[in-house]
């Protein structure tokens, strides 16, 4: 936990310099700059007033030398104590060195968002007429539009997901996969995508037919009642609720049955889990396409993947700062329509 909360250049689950003179109890907090140095990530140090270190989420305590502070409080409050991001690498910063490296490349993670599916007729989340600010104009009591997709909502009043999901997933509309999910798709094709981990719940990358994705928040294929936990697939029964609006039940217990997406107070994908640590270990190119990167863990994936690996983001606007990509194409993603 210590490693990922800081997002160092190797796969979360392998940090192999941490476990020598670091994995004491104690650390001196210049050497452990010095140590973020050598792997390649800048750091600046939080201002710490010596004199009365309790006033800091820190304990600050002085051997004459160093200031040393307990690995715990680090875990706890890392921002307090150094921020790390990647750095641009120049070389990778043109246009034709980006197409040299897609044509290239033999491992490539694409990290896809809402974005993508916008030319498609599906709207974003974010964005100036996405779907927070239909939230907010159709439903102005609601505070917090994210409160659309928070589990404990769902339980207490699901009818407020159901009021919306048809805009997400309409079964009523055929959506054709954009220029963006071909492109995906033509990666794939051609052996190069190591893996696509989409945050999208549209099943849109299935229609292009790429294959090797996880949806890492997953989709409308099925749904899970919250009441006695069984699946069911997403039938023509579950279809007619979301098109008319209104909250499908289980068969079994009667409970409200959720569709089988990721909900803020869930753990992702187990798929995630399983594949991102090797992905990250063996990837030579990184993609982003139309994220906000807001939402962790799969927004930790510019950070984690090792800052040597060409990051390349095609986005309507640069998101993650500080972190640097090597190259930004910016564009409105409607631009990328079939």
């Amino acid at each position: 936990m210590f490693a990922s909360a800081l997002s160092f250049n190797q796969p979360h689950s392998d940090y192999s310099f941490f476990s020598g003179s670091y994995s004491q109890e104690w650390g001196a907090a210049n050497d452990f700059c010095r140590l973020v140095e050598r792997e390649g990530r800048t750091h600046h140090l939080a201002t710490i007033d010596n004199n009365n270190p309790k006033t800091h989420p820190l304990l600050s305590l002085d051997d004459g030398q160093h200031d040393i502070y307990p690995h715990s409080k680090l875990i706890e409050h890392p921002q307090y104590f150094l921020s790390l991001h990647r750095q641009r690498i120049p070389m990778f910063g043109t246009l034709d060195a980006s197409i040299d490296l897609i044509r290239t490349a033999k491992r490539v993670i694409v990290v896809s968002g809402a974005g993508i599916s916008v030319s498609a007729g599906i709207p974003d989340f974010r964005s100036e007429g996405g779907l927070y600010s239909i939230v907010k104009s159709e439903h102005p009591t609601i505070n917090d539009p994210t409160d659309l997709f928070d589990l404990e909502t769902f339980k207490r009043d699901p009818s407020l997901f159901y009021s919306f999901a048809h805009r997400i997933w309409d079964p009523t509309v055929v959506r054709k996969p954009s220029f963006a999910h071909r492109f995906i798709k033509e990666l794939e094709t051609r052996d190069q995508l190591l893996r696509g981990y989409s945050q999208n719940i549209d099943l849109l990358e299935a229609a292009a037919g790429i294959g090797r994705t996880i949806q890492c928040h997953g989709s409308f294929s099925r749904c899970r009642c919250i009441g006695c936990g069984v699946y069911h697939p997403t039938d023509s029964y579950i279809t007619k609720c979301v098109r008319e609006r209104s909250v499908p039940y289980c068969p079994s217990c009667n409970n409200p049955l959720k569709p089988d997406i990721v909900f803020f107070g869930e753990d992702l994908t187990a798929e995630f889990d399983t594949t991102i640590d090797g992905d990250l270990a063996t990837a030579d190119l990184l993609i982003v396409m139309g994220s906000s990167l807001k939402v962790d863990p799969v927004a930790s994936i510019v950070r984690d993947l090792p800052p040597h690996v060409p990051q390349i983001l095609i986005n309507r606007e640069v998101v993650a700062a500080p972190h640097e990509f090597d190259l930004c194409l910016l564009s409105v993603m409607t631009l990328w329509s079939s």
